[in-house]
This record gives C-alpha cells, structure tokens and sequence, in this order.
C-alpha cells in the first residue's frame, strides 16, 4: 500500500510480484542494522479509534445540519 508509506522514510517499498526486489529490501535490515529503528521514528501519528470516531460523528452532524 504505497500511499501508507514513504519509501526509506517510515517503510520500504519493493515491486509487487518481484521477489528478488522484496530481498533486495529485506537486505538492508541486514546492511544497516538501525534501519528498523530510523524507521519507526517517522511513521505517522495515527488517531485513537475514539478520537477518530468522535470526529467522524462531528463530521457527520455538520454535513446533515448544513455546516461546515
């Protein structure tokens, strides 16, 4: 799912249906024993499923009101 991750900065991307290019990615877990570590610091802050869920009533209570 590339739109969920960037490349080398929170996940590593590799060709679908490409085994040699999924152990070329696989690899640099070997070749660079921090890599795993550098990127977990950047993965993005995803909402607690209540705060999400808050506002997705929020947004629904506006639409169905006629609010923006």
């Amino acid at each position: 799912m590339a739109e969920l991750g960037r490349d080398g900065i929170d996940g590593l991307r590799f060709r679908a249906a490409d085994p040699a290019d999924l152990a070329n990615a696989l690899g640099r877990f070997l070749e660079e024993p921090d890599l795993a570590e550098r990127l977990a610091r950047n993965l993005p802050q995803f909402k607690a499923i209540d705060k999400h869920a808050r506002d997705i009533e929020d947004l629904y209570h506006r639409l169905a009101c006629g609010l923006r």
